[in-house]
C-alpha cells in the first residue's frame, strides 16, 4: 500500500498525459464511494489511538508519538501500522538505533515475534539496507503468516536488492503458504507489478476475489492499491478508479485517516489522466484541507507537490 502519501509509484503524475474527512471533503467522498462493496470488519478498537499517534508524527512531534505507538504495540502486537509510524518517529529524532533496540527487546518476551521482525524490516529499509530489510520481512511472514503488509514490503525490497533477477522461485522459498494462497498471490502480483509485467492484474484479480470471499478488508485494500496502480499503467483508468473507490470505502470503514488521505491522493492522480480536472481538484483539495486540519506536515507537503503536478498537466500558466 502507498505509504504516508509518499507513494512508491508516482506514475499518475510522472507519466505523460494519456496515460477524514469532513465538511468540504464529505461530498467528494460520498460521490466516490457510492457504488463500493461493504465490509463487516469495522474499525480496530485501537484505530483512534493510532490516528492520534500518526497525527503527532505528521506534526513532527516524535517525543509524543513514540510512547503512544509503543502502548498500541503492547496492547496488540499485530497492529502493524504502529511499527511503521514508530520507525518514522525515531527517524525524525535521527535515532534509528533506538528503534532497533526497542524491536529487539520484544524478542526477550517472545522470541518468535514476527511483528518485531516487521519493525526491524522498516528500520533497515529506512537505512537503505534492502537485503537485510527483505530478510526481516521474510521472517515476519514465516512467524506471522497473516501479516499481509510484509508480503508487499518483502517483494519491494527484493525487487530493489536483486533488481532484474527476482523470480517466482525467490518467493516460493520465502512464503510458507505458497503462491496459491491469497497472500502468496499478493506477493506474486507485487513482483509482476515491480517488473512492469501485465500478469500483475490477472494474479491480483484472483487474489482480491479470494480476499473478498474471506471478508478480509485489510487484504482487499492492499490488492486494490496494487490493482489501481497496475490498471493505471495500462491506461485503464476506469478500472483504476473502481479499485481506489473500494479502497477508500474500506479506509472509511476502518476509520484509517492515513489510508483515506492516501487514496484521495491516488484518485486525484487518476482523474488528472482522465482529464476530469474538477474531480481531480476536488479530491486533492479535500485531502489537502484535511491534512492541514490535522497539522500533518508531511502529508501536506506531498499533496502540495502533486497539486503542482496537477496544474502542470492542466497547462495552467503563472
Amino acid at each position: 500500500m502507498a505509504r504516508l502519501l509518499l507513494t512508491r509509484d508516482r506514475s499518475y503524475f510522472e507519466r505523460p498525459f494519456p496515460r477524514y474527512v469532513k465538511s468540504a471533503f464529505l461530498g467528494i467522498l460520498l460521490y466516490l464511494t457510492a457504488a463500493c462493496v461493504g465490509y463487516a470488519a469495522g474499525p480496530n478498537p485501537l484505530m483512534s489511538e493510532y490516528n492520534r499517534a500518526w497525527q503527532l508524527a505528521g506534526q513532527l512531534r516524535p517525543d509524543e508519538a513514540i510512547p503512544l505507538l509503543k502502548q498500541i504495540i503492547a496492547k496488540d502486537k499485530t497492529f502493524y501500522r504502529a511499527y511503521k509510524t514508530l520507525v518514522e518517529a525515531y527517524h525524525q529524532k535521527n535515532d534509528l538505533e533506538e528503534a532497533k533496540r526497542y524491536f529487539r527487546s520484544l524478542f526477550d518476551r517472545e522470541p518468535r515475534n514476527g511483528f518485531a521482525h516487521y519493525g526491524l524490516g522498516e528500520v533497515y529499509e529506512m537505512n537503505g539496507q534492502f537485503g537485510a530489510a527483505a530478510d526481516h520481512y521474510t521472517s515476519c511472514i514465516q512467524e506471522a503468516p497473516g501479516a499481509h503488509e510484509c508480503y508487499v514490503r518483502m517483494v519491494d525490497m527484493l525487487g530493489i536488492y536483486k533488481k532484474h533477477s527476482l523470480a517466482k522461485e525467490d518467493l516460493e522459498v520465502r512464503i510458507p503458504g505458497g503462491l496459491d494462497s491469497p497472500d502468496g498471490k499478493l506477493a506474486l502480483a507485487t513482483m509482476y507489478q515491480v517488473q512492469y509485467r501485465p500478469e500483475a492484474t490477472q494474479v491480483a484479480e484472483a487474489g482480491v476475489s479470494a480476499a473478498r470471499s474471506q471478508n478480509d478488508a485489510e487484504l482487499v485494500a492492499l490488492f486494490d492499491d496494487l490493482l489501481g496502480g497496475a490498471y493505471g499503467r495500462l491506461d485503464d483508468h476506469e478500472k483504476a478508479v473502481s479499485c481506489f473507490q473500494e479502497k477508500l470505502e474500506i479506509a472509511q470503514e476502518l476509520n484509517d485517516w492515513e489510508m483515506q488521505l492516501d487514496t484521495a491522493h491516488q484518485l486525484g492522480g487518476v482523474y488528472v489522466l482522465m482529464g476530469y480536472f474538477e474531480r481531480a481538484r476536488s479530491a486533492l483539495d479535500g485531502a489537502l484541507a484535511q491534512a492541514r486540519n490535522l497539522g500533518h506536515r508531511r502529508a501536506e507537503a506531498s499533496l502540495l507537490y502533486d497539486l503542482g503536478r496537477y496544474h502542470n498537466r492542466r497547462g495552467d500558466q503563472g
